[in-house]
């Protein structure tokens, strides 16, 4: 094989990567199009809140009892709400955010002794 068979044959072989991998990107970035276009568990009524959605998200299970033009009354089932206050003078303080992370994820890996345990899978 001469030094030009193989140069050829390396850019047929880069190009048949480039191409499969470009095809695999775009499903899937057609995978999550679809998931913000058809949401399965949402009942957007306008084109603004299906944007608004984010696909796969764990939210609390609701019951719409009434509908406005500018709101709807849920009943939603219990759940629990934690939070911690970020240490910092001016702004967004990385230190303080991590702090705060540690706390919440001791608080939810079971660090802090309570009388509950919470699911690992819920959102935060």
């Amino acid at each position: 094989m001469s030094a030009f068979e193989a140069r050829i044959s390396l850019i047929f072989a880069l190009t048949s990567q480039s191409t499969s991998l470009s095809q695999r990107l775009v499903a899937d970035l057609a995978n999550e199009t679809a998931k913000y276009l058809f949401p399965k568990r949402f009942e957007s009524r306008t084109l603004e809140e299906a944007l608004m959605t984010v696909p796969d998200l764990e939210t609390i299970k609701f019951k719409v009892l009434s509908r406005r033009d500018r709101y709807e009354i849920r009943e939603m089932e219990p759940y629990f709400v934690a939070e911690a206050t970020m240490p910092g003078k001016n702004g967004f303080d990385f230190g303080g955010a991590s702090q705060s992370f540690n706390v919440l994820a001791e608080y939810l890996f079971g660090k802090v002794v309570i009388q509950f345990r919470i699911d690992s899978h819920m959102c935060i």
